[in-house]
């Protein structure tokens, strides 16, 4: 089983979002396109990024939280989760208390490839490759913004469980719906 490896593990989030990446950038040159084209652009004063980006964090985290705590009022957690996933999904950064740079570069390495990374694929890849392959339907991008969340919760379930994929889904629509509606600037 893949879990034995400590590394493999430990690393998988990070790793599996840097060969996604990569795979998405030759995507996009293969099609004459660019991360600036899907919205990777900076074209508005510093204090209204902040502002926006503040905004959208709040937003999302709230609605979050209210999603998670909808679920786990209404899903129970299966006791058929297997005891030796739930060992490693429990003790998965237990090495890190105590050890400030560990620390750090985890905090460092979630704010690039958690905040950076997942935004690029989601929102700027995903629903663009949806939107356009859903063109001919009438309500495309919503359908773009759904589809792109059901697959972001479901990357968080292997360790969140049932409930973390409703959280994160939520906070992939939402984060979807904000996407849009800042002229698609990630």
């Amino acid at each position: 089983m893949l879990l034995q490896f400590y590394w493999l593990w430990t690393y998988s989030d990070p790793l599996s979002l840097l060969a996604s990446l990569a795979v998405a950038t030759w995507r996009l040159k293969l099609n004459g396109e660019n991360w600036r084209s899907i919205g990777l652009k900076h074209d508005v004063s510093h204090l209204n990024l902040f502002l926006w980006t503040l905004g959208a964090l709040i937003i999302t985290i709230l609605m979050g939280n209210i999603a998670g705590e909808i679920a786990s009022s209404i899903i129970t957690k299966p006791e058929s989760l297997s005891k030796e996933l739930t060992t490693y999904t429990q003790n998965r950064f237990a090495y890190i208390p105590g050890n400030l740079s560990l620390y750090l570069m985890w905090v460092a390495m979630s704010w690039i490839i958690g905040g950076l990374t997942e935004e690029l694929l989601f929102r700027g890849f995903l629903i663009s490759r949806f939107e356009s392959l859903l063109s001919k339907l009438s309500l495309a991008i919503v359908y773009a913004i759904i589809i792109q969340a059901i697959i972001f919760g479901q990357q968080h379930m292997y360790y969140q469980g049932v409930i973390g994929f409703v959280e994160v889904g939520i906070i992939g629509v939402v984060s979807g719906v904000i996407y849009v509606l800042c002229k698609r600037r990630l």
